[in-house]
C-alpha cells in the first residue's frame, strides 16, 4: 500500500524538477536547431561563392586563350615580316616576349582551375593540376 501511495505522490513532489528539465531540453533543442540553420546557410554561401568563382575563372580562361591565339598570330606575322625583310628585329622580339608572357598567364590561369587544356602553340595536352 505504501509503495502504491509513494508511486502516486512522487510525480507531484518532483513535478517542478521535471518541468525544469523539460524546459532545459526544449532550450537545447532550439539552440541546436539554430546552430544547424547557421551551418546550412554557411554551406549554401560557400557553394554560391564556388559557383561564382568557377564562372569567373572560366571566363578568364577563355579570354586568356584568345589572348594567346592573338599573340601567336602577332608573333607569326612579325617573324614572317622579318624573314621577308619588311619587319625589324625589335618588333619580332617584342611579339615573341608578348607571346611568352600571354602563354605563361594562360597556363597559370588553367592550372589554377585544374581543368585539362591544350597548349595553343603546341597542340598537346598539359598535365592537370594535382594540388587541387
Amino acid at each position: 500500500m505504501w509503495s502504491l501511495a509513494g508511486g502516486l505522490t512522487q510525480p507531484i513532489l518532483t513535478g517542478g524538477a521535471l518541468r525544469s528539465e523539460f524546459a532545459r531540453l526544449k532550450s537545447d533543442d532550439r539552440s541546436n536547431l539554430a546552430q544547424l540553420q547557421s551551418t546550412v546557410l554557411r554551406a549554401f554561401g560557400e557553394v554560391e561563392q564556388s559557383l561564382v568563382a568557377e564562372h569567373f575563372l572560366a571566363e578568364r580562361e577563355a579570354a586568356m586563350s584568345k589572348a594567346v591565339e592573338t599573340a601567336i598570330d602577332a608573333a607569326d606575322a612579325a617573324a614572317s615580316e622579318y624573314s621577308g625583310g619588311t619587319g625589324d628585329a625589335l618588333t619580332r622580339s617584342r611579339t615573341g616576349l608578348l607571346y611568352f608572357h600571354k602563354n605563361s598567364l594562360f597556363a597559370a590561369c588553367v592550372w589554377i582551375t585544374g581543368s585539362p587544356f591544350t597548349w595553343p602553340s603546341v597542340g598537346t595536352t598539359a598535365p592537370q593540376n594535382k594540388l587541387l
